[in-house]
């Protein structure tokens, strides 16, 4: 019976939630931000990060860090970053060897 009233007086004690609704305006703002276009949201300059693909076929690219379907340029290598407008390479890894 002691342990069940300590308990009690510890929850009473956990701070309150706060605020659960919004108003419409606050409630609205983030669907507006997520209805932005992809095209929109995606940067000139594009990273090719690899891809995964799965026995059934299926292909799995990474861009920009981000799983998706879209593949990117033929000409573009993992690692390589390209011009989304043009799919112009304009840069990739470097690996230096140097002689011991």
């Amino acid at each position: 019976m002691a342990t069940w009233l300590l308990l009690g007086q510890g929850m009473a004690a956990e701070p309150e939630w706060g605020r659960l609704f919004y108003s419409p305006q606050e409630r609205t703002a983030p669907v507006q931000q997520q209805a932005l276009p992809a095209s929109a949201a995606a940067p000139a300059v594009r990273r090719y990060d690899g891809q995964m693909r799965r026995q059934q076929g299926q292909a799995i690219y990474w861009l920009d860090g981000q799983p998706g379907r879209q593949a990117p340029p033929a000409q573009v290598k993992p690692g390589e970053l390209w011009q989304s407008s043009d799919g112009r390479v304009i840069g990739g890894p470097r690996v230096r060897v140097e002689p011991r």
